[in-house]
């Protein structure tokens, strides 16, 4: 799990579960405003070389579906649009570009 990023104690147990079940392809991070979920997500491969969205819930390896990360990037999106809205507000008001 090369691109792993830090995961709490019931992270770690159910990413220990994927192995032998899949093989890691990819590790990244899931972003949730005000919600409380686990943070990391990977890509897996099965034994029939088919890729699987993965993630867990409070330490239990469940299925995320493209959809579910579609619409965690339109969520990204968004929150990266309000954020650099009120950093240009903030920078007109002291004055800078």
């Amino acid at each position: 799990m090369s691109d792993s990023h830090a995961m709490d104690a019931q992270q770690a147990k159910a990413a220990r579960a994927l192995v032998g079940r899949f093989e890691v392809v990819l590790a990244f991070p899931v972003l949730y405003a005000g919600w409380e979920c686990d943070p990391t997500a990977w890509i897996g491969r099965d034994a029939d070389g088919r890729l699987h969205g993965l993630t867990t819930g409070h330490g239990a390896v469940c299925s995320m579906s493209a959809d579910e990360l579609l619409e965690r990037l339109e969520e990204y999106r968004r929150v990266a649009a309000l954020t650099q809205r009120a950093l240009l507000m903030l920078r007109k008001q002291e004055g800078g570009a």
